[in-house]
């Protein structure tokens, strides 16, 4: 991946890969409701300053988190991400068990944009690579096709 840094902050860093064009979202230590909830913002101002329709998403270097997330990521994050243009996110598990299960059930939870978990890096590349040939965003998510 060649990555341009677009947001470095405590505890995320979001770059762009340009041969890829999706945003690469690298979470980082124990996160909490404000670490997440900023994250996202930054999220959405990547979204707005860099149009794109991926976000690999990888939580492999979480420690752990004081905040149940889930239902938040699913009824609120997910869907301000899909209308800022967010059709896939691929969404890379952090080996606290806690974190997972918070993953599992927030990606169980939404709707739009199309979201898949995975546990390793190298998956969640392979699919958001060919999501689009797999799941046409027209289809799946009800959006027009581009």
């Amino acid at each position: 991946m060649s990555l341009s840094t677009l947001i470095e902050s405590d505890p995320l860093i979001i770059s762009y890969d340009e041969e890829n064009q999706w945003l690469y979202a690298d979470w980082q230590g124990e996160l909490g409701n404000t670490q997440i909830k900023e994250g996202v913002e930054r999220l959405l101002t990547c979204l707005q300053q860099t149009p794109c329709r991926k976000i690999l998403n990888d939580n492999s270097n979480v420690i752990g988190a004081t905040w149940y997330f889930s239902e938040w990521v699913a009824q609120d994050a997910m869907p301000r991400l899909a209308e800022a243009g967010l059709q896939y996110i691929a969404w890379v598990l952090s080996p606290s068990l806690e974190c997972r299960l918070y993953a599992d059930q927030a990606v169980g939870l939404t709707k739009t944009p199309l979201a898949a978990v995975f546990d390793e890096l190298i998956g969640a590349h392979q699919w958001l690579r060919y999501c689009e040939q797999w799941f046409p965003a027209q289809r799946y998510l009800g959006t027009p096709a581009p």
